[in-house]
């Protein structure tokens, strides 16, 4: 059933995909949307540059609510940006060009939010994991933190796809185009001091893991240690612009513990690569505040692998 209209309020979604030569990925996305059971939204594709036949795709379809945009390359940041200044729905959702929606993801989400009376606020469902032969890998229900949605959002936001936000939100806060890898955890994590999140355990969208993702080509390419702004930097931006913020809402430790994890994987990475002195400088970045246990652990595996590999080098 298509729902169209309310007796009490006209409610429009915007979904943003930014996409960059996905051009074997984006019509399953795009498919995904226009199929969904709650059909008054508007599509809008910001093609960020794209030198594949991704334009040919998108405008082969012939539906009147995509709208497509493109732009010179600027990162995803920058196009998504592009995609809120262009829509006019009440609230936004970001799609990932290689990801993709269920049905009813828009009517679940509907549904959710007219029981809060058009709140302004963010909306979080649960998404399902796939690899590329389709096999679920994490699908999992949440446990909602009450009263603490900063601590929610550590725990449980990976990406920003399983969630709706109001277009006043990001009237305000916008991606930062610094940052090329955790944009998204950036702005969320900044979104949730000031607003409500509402969350409800329906799975409505897929997460497809594939070797052309970002942290494949991390590993691949080295770009972790390229990269002038990456998973770090956005960590560390909370602990040096809002540290009171951290404490207030009891996740300096697990702000922390997020940022000691991320940075042994990197220097576990550097030191396979023999890239000794990357690896120490990564991990002598970890922070005291977090696990006292796993500080100590990770600072001596690191020191001595990194003896041992250069021993055998």
């Amino acid at each position: 059933m298509q729902l169209m209209k309310t007796n009490t309020e006209d409610i429009l979604f915007s979904i943003v995909i930014a996409t960059y030569n996905r051009a074997d990925f984006i019509e399953r996305a795009i498919d995904s949307v226009l199929a969904q059971t709650y059909a008054n939204l508007e599509l809008i594709v910001i093609d960020d540059g794209s030198q594949d036949n991704t334009k040919d795709k998108v405008l082969s379809y012939q539906d009147n609510r995509i709208k497509y945009q493109y732009q010179d390359n600027k990162g995803r940041s920058e196009a998504r940006n592009l995609g809120i200044e262009l829509s006019t729905g009440r609230y936004i959702n970001f799609l990932d060009d290689d990801d993709y929606l269920l049905p009813d993801f828009l009517q679940e989400f509907y549904v959710a939010i007219s029981n809060k009376k058009f709140p302004i606020a963010v909306f979080m469902c649960d998404q399902r994991e796939i690899n590329n032969q389709g096999k679920t890998i994490e699908a999992q229900e949440k446990d909602f933190i009450e009263n603490n949605n900063a601590k929610f959002i550590l725990k449980y936001a990976y990406n920003i796809q399983p969630l709706c936000i109001s277009r006043e939100i990001l009237r305000e806060e916008k991606f930062d185009s610094k940052y090329e890898i955790g944009e998204d955890f950036h702005l969320l994590f900044r979104i949730v001091f000031k607003y409500p999140i509402y969350y409800f355990p329906k799975t409505l969208c897929v997460y497809v893991n594939h070797d052309s993702m970002t942290m494949e080509r991390e590993l691949k390419d080295l770009l972790f240690m390229t990269y002038p702004y990456n998973r770090l930097d956005v960590i560390n931006y909370f602990f040096e612009k809002h540290k009171d913020l951290l404490d207030k809402n009891n996740v300096t430790t697990l702000l922390s513990n997020k940022y000691n994890k991320i940075a042994y994987f990197y220097a576990s990475q550097a030191i396979k690569t023999k890239h000794f002195s990357y690896g120490l400088k990564i991990i002598n970045s970890i922070k005291w505040e977090g696990n006292k246990l796993l500080f100590i652990y990770y600072k001596l595996s690191i020191y001595v692998r990194a003896l041992i590999y250069s021993i055998v080098k």
